[in-house]
């Protein structure tokens, strides 16, 4: 999941060095995370160059052309963002941030984001700075993404981080070794795994058990899983 020894075979290339140069961290791209974000910062998160699916009226437009980036502040679109559950549905790469956001900040970054996906996109530092913060995926899919702040907004990364070991999650953070990009893997506490698996895993073996799988024949199934995945890593 986090290879470590070789970002660039997983985190898109663009990001590599540039978000060294800003304060930042990477983990498992979901809900949980953004509210988290919502929670540390107080902002209205919006998803650039996405229309906002519900108009001023409520109603579902999601196909709407020439929508301002505030129009995700209403109701019903905080309530389908942050509680989405497949954040691979968006074209990457994804990117949120502040409802309140400068768009024609945002609409100079992505005249300067790379479409060459081996290409820098040197000027990311300065998107932060005009931006304040940002939520960004670094993979093809959407898995994972990469929070990064203005240094004046350091903070919000060492909570987030908190944030992230509280509940059982690792972070990752990119940095230059000999200008070479490495990642530096922080994984949470034994003990927060460990809450973390229990919580987990006692919604999982309550949902089988609603489909009549009782919870031993579900834990021998997913040993075989363990097994199964452990072969096809070292495939």
């Amino acid at each position: 999941m986090f290879n470590s020894e070789h970002p660039e075979e997983w985190i898109d290339q663009r990001l590599l060095k540039p978000a060294t140069a800003v304060p930042h961290l990477i983990t498992a791209l979901d809900a949980a995370l953004l509210n988290a974000i919502v929670r540390i910062n107080g902002a209205k998160p919006a998803v650039w160059n996405n229309p906002a699916p519900y108009d001023a009226d409520d109603r579902y437009e999601p196909f709407r052309e020439n929508v301002p980036l505030n129009q995700w502040a209403l109701p019903y679109n905080q309530r389908e963002l942050l509680s989405s559950l497949d954040f691979g549905a968006f074209q990457p790469p994804l990117l949120i941030v502040d409802t309140n956001s400068n768009e024609k900040v945002l609409a100079t970054a992505g005249e300067n984001w790379p479409e060459d996906p081996s290409a820098e996109f040197q000027k990311f530092p300065e998107l932060v700075a005009g931006v304040g913060w940002l939520l960004t995926s670094v993979d093809a899919e959407n898995k994972f993404a990469l929070f990064a702040t203005h240094t004046a907004k350091a903070d919000y990364v060492g909570m987030l981080q908190q944030w992230c070991h509280d509940h059982g999650r690792t972070f990752c953070a990119l940095a230059l070794n000999a200008g070479k990009p490495v990642l530096n893997v922080y994984p949470s506490p034994e003990e927060n795994r460990k809450r973390a698996v229990y919580n987990e895993g006692s919604q999982l073996l309550g949902k089988l058990g609603l489909l009549g799988i009782p919870p031993e024949e579900s834990v021998a199934h997913l040993h075989e899983l363990v097994e199964e995945l452990k072969a096809r890593r070292q495939e």
